[in-house]
Order: C-alpha cells, then sequence, then structure tokens
C-alpha cells in the first residue's frame, strides 16, 4: 500500500469484496450528492479470492453500480481500471476475471515495476 499511495496519492484498503463494493457506493453517492465528480476511484484492484464475495463478482458488482448510477444521476465518474490480482495462472481464471469486468489480469507476486506499470496506466 505504501508504494501505491506514492505513487498514485489517496489509498482506500478494505479486506473483502462487500466491504470494496461499499466504498465504491459511497464515493458515487457522495458524487450525486454534491454535483460534483471528484473523489471517486480511477483504480481498483481485487484479489481473485477475497473473503465473502470473490474479486470477479465484486467487479461485476462495481461496474452495475456504476450503470445504475448512470440512470439517475448526472454526476457519474468514469469507469474504473479493475485488476484482478491472483496466484492462480490458468488461464480458466483469467477468462472468469475478464468476463466479469476486469481489465487486467495479474499474477502474484506483484513486482513493483508491474505495480507501477498499472499505476500509470
Amino acid at each position: 500500500m505504501e508504494l501505491i499511495s506514492t505513487l498514485s496519492g489517496r489509498c482506500d484498503y478494505v479486506d473483502n469484496g462487500l466491504a470494496a463494493i461499499e466504498l465504491v457506493r459511497e464515493s458515487l453517492l457522495r458524487c450525486r450528492n454534491t454535483s460534483q465528480i471528484s473523489g471517486y476511484f480511477t483504480l481498483i484492484l481485487l484479489d481473485y479470492s477475497m473473503p465473502q464475495i470473490n474479486g470477479p463478482t465484486t467487479a461485476q458488482k462495481i461496474l452495475e453500480l456504476y450503470a445504475e448510477e448512470h440512470a439517475i444521476s448526472d454526476y457519474v465518474p468514469p469507469l474504473p481500471h479493475i485488476v484482478c490480482l491472483t496466484a492462480f495462472t490458468e488461464k480458466i481464471f483469467e477468462n472468469k476475471a475478464r468476463d466479469s469486468g476486469m481489465n487486467e489480469f495479474v499474477s502474484k507476486p506483484i513486482t513493483n515495476s508491474k505495480l507501477k506499470q498499472i499505476l500509470r496506466e
């Protein structure tokens, strides 16, 4: 997290999929309530095997929140870049991640140079 904060500024951390969804929901609500597109997430890193809800399902739910918000508000930020971090290397897991709407699939361990590359994109 320290490297992420250094390279990209603000960094929020949660330890499960439900908490990630709630954080995104709160940021979208804040944009709608203030009529400003600010304070939103541009990058979301999700582990494939998170507690409560896995990464692909979390990504789907987050993208559904954005779709719902577009239906009711003019103040919807751009979609975040969603990256799947995982120890899985099999193609089936990458396919499931991409099918859920995740933009990238990165096998662990993630190197500092790979993390820097993701943060710059």
